[in-house]
């Protein structure tokens, strides 16, 4: 049986994803939140360079989920409820945060860009960016600003539109995070879902992003490399094959019209 990078069907929806996030923010730079996105922001920088520009994408690893969606709030906003036995204690932040610094991914990094900076991530329930935006928010105990968050986008793929609130607000944080939503069928969710194996790292896995599990509860902590190159590779080649194919022929019919 093909997988699923062997599979026309997939790669075509995949690759229009990546033209929907380069044409929705042509200039800016994109970093992909976690495996989920990751795919399709390597499509957009490969579309970037395919045109002569500089790809200026990124992937922040970070696997986590320490909040809980309170789906019975009145808010005009996503709101969250905290588990507190998961949430990670300072000594698990300061690595991640060492390693955010040596990704130019850190708050003051995201604040000081010239343009926004977008964070693309898949979301079923927004538990794991809500997670993901309350430990950036917490940034000041290791001397960020925190007020550099206001320079960033959220543009998220929503696998599960049941509550269509268009903005994330993260206790202790007077502005709420506005996000852009591409709202999923639920055919787009499976394909989505089959795309971004979340927690495998292994030799199988086509993940494109390390696995960074930070969370109290998480039995390991820190980076795992995932060693599985040749199918990596495999997928940014199906990838770029059909980007390729697209920019020729719309060149093609630049220079040719009828």
């Amino acid at each position: 049986m093909n997988r699923w990078w062997e599979k026309k069907q997939v790669i075509d929806q995949l690759v229009n994803w990546s033209y929907g996030l380069h044409k929705a923010h042509p200039h800016q730079r994109i970093i992909s939140l976690g495996q989920s996105a990751s795919w399709i922001v390597l499509g957009a920088g490969m579309i970037r360079k395919l045109r002569g520009k500089d790809a200026n994408i990124g992937f922040i690893p970070f696997t986590g989920a320490f909040f809980e969606r309170e789906d019975e709030s009145e808010s005009p906003h996503m709101e969250f409820n905290e588990r507190t036995l998961e949430r990670p204690p300072t000594d698990r932040l300061i690595p991640y945060f060492n390693l955010l610094s040596t990704m130019n991914a850190k708050p003051d990094d995201l604040g000081q860009a010239p343009k926004k900076v977008v964070i693309a991530e898949m979301i079923k329930s927004g538990n794991g960016l809500a997670s993901f935006l309350d430990v950036m928010s917490r940034s000041d105990q290791f001397g960020f600003d925190p007020k550099h968050l206001d320079n960033i986008e959220l543009y998220i793929y929503d696998t599960n539109p049941v509550l269509n609130k268009d903005s994330i607000k993260i206790e202790g944080r007077d502005k709420p995070f506005d996000i852009r939503r591409v709202l999923l069928n639920p055919l787009e969710s499976d394909l989505m879902e089959n795309i971004t194996p979340h927690n495998r790292a292994d030799d199988t896995s086509s993940r494109l992003v390390p696995m960074y599990r930070l969370s109290a509860s998480a039995g390991e902590k820190g980076l795992e490399i995932i060693p599985n190159q040749d199918v990596r590779s495999k997928i940014k080649a199906a990838i770029h094959r059909e980007i390729q194919r697209r920019e020729q022929e719309a060149n093609y019919r630049a220079s040719h019209p009828a």
